[in-house]
């Protein structure tokens, strides 16, 4: 009876984000900073799910990951509005420009890369 709930909000979130990149996908690995430019990024991730644009020229590309997953979180959320079903897991990617639109750095969920 979960599982196909599971499923149908899988489905749910994957339909909401408009470009799920996994953390662990060899898209990232091509990501060199200091080299990679933003239209580069763009052709192989995607459209992001925000765009962070400081004004300067500078901006952050947010992408977001979903997964079902067998185990239960780590820890429960602190605040209410965090809970989420048990077996989703979430991660989120930054990808940060210059403001001559080279890629400065990347990061999952505070994993730093690059500069």
């Amino acid at each position: 009876m979960k599982l196909p709930a599971l499923l149908l909000l899988a489905a749910a979130l994957a339909a909401c984000t408009p470009s799920s990149i996994n953390p662990r996908d060899s898209k990232l690995a091509v990501l060199s900073p200091g080299i990679t430019s933003l239209e580069e990024t763009l052709e192989k991730l995607g459209k992001p799910k925000t765009v962070i644009d400081f004004g300067d020229g500078s901006r952050i590309l947010i992408y977001d990951y979903a997964q079902l997953s067998t185990e239960p979180p780590a820890r429960e959320p602190a605040f209410a509005w965090q809970e989420r079903p048990r077996g989703v897991r979430t991660t989120s990617i930054g990808v940060a420009f210059t403001t001559a639109g080279v890629l400065r750095y990347w990061s999952a969920d505070g994993t730093g890369r690059g500069q």
